[in-house]
């Protein structure tokens, strides 16, 4: 038996081998044009990679102790990556790899490439240690390297020539066998660090979808992911999501016209003045739900184009339905009479319809008068429910611009607290879009303004950022909290008017409730998620005015939220 210097000096040279053999074939091998998603598949299997060894603490020079009685399966693994890249026979003959004349990978790869790394190093996600004579990053010294025999780390690719994909269905079946090692590395973690690889595997989709910032890249990713499972899930809801952020014309990210006949569905008695409600489609019988978005002021009626164009991208945002709390929307109905769109949305397949379900909000389920006092692990839930739905829209390049617990729904008063949906973007738009058609800075009720961070109310009112749904989000964590609507226990919430000092007093209050009664109410870890959200994610410092601050609420808020 190995002591346990032996097995973590032994794991980490095959780490490290593992590590190179993917790097080099990145740096060495020429991706043309049409082979662009392959590199980017291979990049992506190298950050997974990446994310395992932190996991398993050899990003950090060990090995994590449960890991020692299975560390010859994990060397296993490890060589067996190393192994599809180290013979250039085997390259040749099963995964088509062909000399070339061609000088280097293309610029756009090189591009791409340098962006996530360099957000990953500034994240702490990227390589850690030293680097050797020939320039590749190293984990394991040169003393370390003297206890064993030479060749135990080697990679039979020639570096100094350049190689080329002569066959891109081949190459792609390399990448299929790098992804099931990495797989199988991943099914050896124990739950606690199983958790972890997951955490850093988000932080990395969210600095790979950040840094898609045109509508090519998007594409790109789009396209690498295709027949990618193991990444597909995660990460390809954020990437459809930017995909309609990051086109610039109506014709890019509409497939299929949004617009619906409001005369195909079932429109009941008194429609015009409700804000939700469920109807049916009279072909079907197919339960959906409607959702006003008015056009009746002066601004609106003005910019009605331009205002229905931002309701088909938020249509064409909401379409990929991957989220569990994001519901699917499936196009769009104009409404003369009642001088509105309809946003109609699927219903979630885990409810039952009938005609007993209605739609309610999470304020109307707060309250000591409701059918249920929810218990503290149950609010617990919630909140990370939310906030994990939030996050997939921030991480798309998304704000909301309307979160509170209005804008939060369930079917009916028996349907499970910790399923709920969010909807209410009435104002919704991505984070680069200019702000010419907000309805923030006019009279809005006193109920649904109590949740708008101070400097987005008055006359002087600045662009909506993000960092003005953290806020909200903040004020909906002190409701679930206490289990009561905002107007009920902050003093500066009950009044017939509402402006911008008001909002400050909110402000205030909510923030010294959250310092001295959460941690003893709720936790510490809850009551500093919303001190955050309150105080810091409301925040935007020079660093952050480059970055959108979709990780930061990750790591301060989904993250904490997910232990408790």
């Amino acid at each position: 038996m190995l002591d346990p210097g032996s097995i973590i000096a032994l794991t980490q040279i095959t780490y490290e081998g593992a590590k190179r053999a993917v790097d080099l074939v990145l740096t060495a091998i020429h991706f043309p044009k049409e082979c662009e998603e392959l590199f980017v598949q291979l990049k992506l299997e190298q950050f997974r990679l990446q994310c395992w060894g932190r996991s398993a603490g050899l990003e950090q020079g060990r090995l994590i102790e449960a890991l020692h009685p299975i560390f010859p399966e994990i060397r296993n693994a490890l060589d067996c990556i190393s192994a599809l890249f180290q013979d250039l026979n085997k390259l040749q003959a099963k995964f088509g790899i062909v000399s070339t004349s061609v000088e280097d990978v293309g610029q756009r790869q090189k591009e791409l490439a340098y962006k996530w790394n360099e957000e990953l190093h500034k994240q702490g996600l990227a390589l850690s240690g030293k680097q050797d004579e020939d320039g590749a990053p190293s984990l394991i010294s040169k003393e370390q390297k003297a206890f064993f025999p030479v060749g135990t780390f080697k990679v039979n690719l020639p570096a100094r020539l350049r190689w080329a994909l002569g066959n891109k269905s081949k190459f792609r079946d390399c990448v299929a066998e790098l992804e099931r090692y990495t797989n199988k590395l991943n099914q050896l973690l124990p739950e606690r660090q199983s958790l972890q690889y997951k955490q850093d595997w988000t932080r990395v989709n969210i600095i790979i979808v950040g840094k898609a910032d045109d509508e090519n890249t998007v594409s790109l990713l789009r396209n690498a992911l295709e027949g990618s499972p193991a990444m597909e899930s995660s990460l390809r809801g954020l990437v459809d999501r930017k995909s309609v952020a990051a086109a610039p014309t109506s014709t890019n990210f509409l497939r299929g016209n949004p617009q619906l006949d409001k005369s195909a569905f079932v429109m009941p008695i008194g429609a015009k003045d409700k804000e939700r409600f469920i109807t049916t489609r009279k072909a079907t019988g197919e339960q959906v739900l409607f959702e006003k978005k008015s056009w009746d002021d002066e601004r609106s009626m003005a910019n009605r184009s331009k205002l229905q164009m931002r309701l088909s991208r938020l249509v064409a945002m909401l379409r990929p339905g991957r989220s569990n709390h994001l519901l699917k929307a499936v196009g769009f109905a104009e409404d003369e009479v009642a001088k509105c769109w309809w946003i109609v949305y699927e219903m979630p397949p885990s409810i039952k319809s009938g005609p007993n379900c209605r739609v309610m909000t999470l304020q109307e389920r707060l309250g000591r008068q409701s059918l249920h006092m929810a218990p503290l692990e149950v609010r617990a839930k919630l909140a990370l429910a939310l906030a994990t739905a939030y996050s997939e829209l921030f991480s798309s390049g998304w704000v909301h611009k309307a979160i509170s617990s209005h804008s939060i729904v369930y079917f009916g008063p028996y349907t499970d607290l910790i399923s709920p949906s969010v909807v209410g973007f009435e104002f919704s738009r991505q984070d680069t879009e200019e702000s010419n058609v907000d309805a923030a800075k006019t009279p809005a009720q006193v109920e649904r303004r109590i949740y708008r961070h101070p400097d987005y109310i008055g006359s002087e009112a600045k662009r909506y950022m993000t960092q003005y749904d953290i806020y909200s989000f903040g004020l909906v964590l002190i409701e679930i909290a206490f289990w009561q609507p905002l107007k009920d226990v902050c003093p500066y919430a009950k009044g017939d008017t509402f402006g911008k000092e008001e909002a400050k007093s909110v402000q205030k209050w909510a923030t010294q409730v959250a310092e001295t009664q959460f941690a003893f109410r709720v936790g510490t870890a809850y009551a500093n998620v919303v001190s955050w959200c309150l105080k810091n994610g409301a925040k935007v410092s020079k660093d952050q005015e480059d970055w959108h601050p979709a990780l930061a609420f990750n790591d301060h808020v989904v993250v904490p939220l997910s232990g408790t």
